[in-house]
């Protein structure tokens, strides 16, 4: 009986090792495609490879100046660091920007995931998604999105 459980162990023990082999080396699926470029590969005009911008990191964030035109200043631009002067009436459509007011009387944010810096900011509306207003006073905020928080410094 012991010689019969032996040769039915090293049979079993044998079977795993050849199969677990067989999984080793068998070959990956041969992938056909060739790269392509991207927007962040082509050469700019001085020869040179643009390099990708980080967007998490706000020292690569584009910085731009907002204009207040008869009262009121419209931010549409995503993805950028923006300074708007004081100006009543502050409409932000953008997204996933940074956004830094003046004194405002009333601002509209439909965009999502900004970052909303004002010194102060008498009522707020806010449409869109996971923004954050900061603000140096207490502003009448009128909550329409979800996940939005207003926080006062």
């Amino acid at each position: 009986m012991k010689t019969a459980t032996r040769t039915i162990v090293t049979t079993l023990a044998g079977l795993g090792l050849i199969a677990g082999l067989a999984a080793c080396t068998a070959e990956a699926p041969k992938n056909d495609a060739k790269p392509s470029a991207s927007a962040s590969e082509s050469p700019s005009a001085d020869g040179k490879k643009d390099e990708a911008k980080d967007p998490s990191n706000p020292d690569e964030i584009d910085k731009v100046e907002g204009k207040c035109e008869n009262g009121t200043a419209k931010i549409t631009t995503s993805n950028v660091d923006v300074t708007v002067p004081e100006c009543e009436n502050v409409i932000i459509e953008a997204s996933n920007s940074i956004i830094h007011l003046g004194a405002t009387t009333n601002l509209t944010i439909n965009g999502a995931i900004n970052d909303v810096q004002g010194s102060t900011v008498q009522a707020a509306t806010i449409t869109g998604s996971a923004n954050t207003l900061t603000t140096d006073n207490t502003p009448k905020i009128d909550d329409k999105g979800e996940q939005n928080e207003a926080k006062t410094r």
